[in-house]
């Protein structure tokens, strides 16, 4: 029941983002734009890959050595499998790339919806170009973990009869803790706080974490919902991030 209740609570902190479209439209309007720049990159990729899908999966399908009325069971279960794991690392990269390049943006969102609780003093002595060199090594990393979170739902996606459920659920449930930990970190980072830092408060309270991540994660895996969702995200964020220090009203 306890993790129940935290998964809730971790998904009403994401929609209450939502409430920043009306109460901050300005930053919520303009963190649109990196979204809309990267959007048709992966929509591309994903597409090529749905193409090409059939022969990717019949290939598989032979080299596992399957003949017969199995083949063609074994071919769907290794293009699920394929699309789950694409689908998953097309995620990442999505939020990977958009954050880096729509950092200002987002911050100014996350500052936005924090400030409005109160001000904060800001404790953070870093340059723009440290912050922006910080923000591309957190998102290769994130993308690092990404790839290999991809390839464990992929593998997992091959399991006989519940693949594609173990490998969903896997996917949302490890994606999501990885996103909640990027769309927190602009109101840690502006009190001085580590990525170290964010990992220890928001492990306290895991079930909170993954609630809002799963959330995240499935609005991400819908380009044109990833677009629109990504400024939430940030925004939701904040209050998971002022919640998780104790500061959440």
């Amino acid at each position: 029941m306890a993790l129940a209740r935290d998964l809730l609570f971790g998904a009403r902190l994401y929609l209450r983002g939502f409430q920043a479209w009306r109460r901050h439209a300005g930053p919520m309007w303009v963190a649109l734009l990196p979204g809309l720049v990267t959007a048709w990159i992966f929509a591309t990729g994903l597409v090529t890959l749905l193409a090409f899908l059939p022969e990717l999966s019949d290939g598989m399908a032979g080299w596992f050595g399957v003949q017969g009325p199995w083949r063609d069971l074994t071919q769907v279960v290794v293009a699920l499998a394929l699309l789950g794991g694409a689908l998953a690392l097309c995620v990442f990269a999505f939020v990977s790339v958009t954050s880096t390049i729509g950092q200002p943006a987002y911050e100014w969102v996350a500052r936005s919806v924090d400030d409005a609780y109160g001000a904060v003093k800001e404790r953070s002595d870093e340059r723009w170009w440290q912050a922006a060199g910080r923000g591309v090594r957190e998102g290769l990393a994130m993308l690092a973990l990404g790839i290999v979170i991809s390839l464990a739902v992929a593998a997992a996606g091959l399991i006989p009869v519940a693949g594609a459920v173990i490998g969903s659920v896997l996917g949302a449930t490890l994606g999501g803790w990885v996103l909640a930990v990027e769309f927190t970190s602009p109101a840690f980072e502006r009190r001085g706080l580590t990525l170290r830092d964010r990992r220890a408060a928001l492990r306290r309270r895991r079930g909170v974490a993954v609630g809002f991540g799963v959330l995240a994660f499935l609005a991400s895996t819908v380009a044109p919902l990833a677009v629109l969702t990504m400024p939430v995200s940030y925004a939701g964020g904040a209050h998971l991030a002022r919640w998780a220090l104790g500061s959440e009203h």
